[in-house]
């Protein structure tokens, strides 16, 4: 009777083990697929870059997809309302010092004029949305304003010769100056100077 129980306890394990087994497999493989789900849904780590929004702000990415968060909304402005002296004055609060004068406006954009000194003069372009200054540099008259950039001569370091200046001969006899500028126009759509690839020589006191 003891030899016939023992079987049977033995068989017994036997079918239990591989059952227990099975079942350990199964809660595994449930565990595994619902953790990554997890975190698929909540434990993305995005990049920390950031995007400047029009008004000056930045967002930073977030979500599954690690996506940019919208900016938030900006009433579009018309400048063209105000007059050039409400302009400036809005400009002028971050230059104190300096003599300042209206040259345009092309959307957002206030073109100024800054020095009293002969060309090449001071060359500023301020965005009014963002209230900074997106670019400050020299230039020379005829300045060109569209809606989309602004355009002008530019002062460059190239050395004057009599090949590329002529004229600066009888300019240096008079006690002038002379030096060599590009023609360059800086886009308002991406704030990027360009070189448009021309050149000339220009009288300097």
């Amino acid at each position: 009777m003891k030899k016939q129980t023992k079987i049977l306890l033995l068989i017994g394990i036997i079918v239990l083990i591989p059952i227990l087994i099975f079942s350990g497999l199964i809660a595994f493989r449930y565990f595994i697929t619902l953790n990554q789900k997890n975190q698929g849904e909540e434990g993305v780590v995005c990049t920390m870059d950031a995007k400047e929004c029009p008004d000056g702000s930045y967002v930073g990415r977030t979500g599954p997809n690690c996506e940019f968060t919208a900016c938030p909304a900006t009433n579009v402005v018309d400048w063209t309302k105000y007059s050039e002296d409400e302009l400036m004055t809005m400009a002028e609060e971050n230059w104190k010092t300096e003599a300042m004068f209206f040259k345009g406006i092309s959307g957002n954009f206030l073109i100024i004029d800054q020095g009293t000194a002969p060309d090449p003069r001071g060359l500023i372009i301020y965005d009014l949305n963002a209230k900074k200054e997106v670019l400050s540099d020299k230039y020379s008259s005829p300045l060109d304003i569209t809606s989309t950039a602004v355009s002008y001569w530019n002062p460059t370091s190239q050395k004057v010769t009599v090949q590329n200046c002529p004229d600066s001969v009888t300019w240096e006899k008079q006690g002038l100056g002379a030096e060599i500028e590009a023609y360059v126009s800086f886009d308002l759509t991406t704030l990027t100077k360009k070189d448009l690839g021309q050149t000339r020589c220009k009288v300097t006191q």
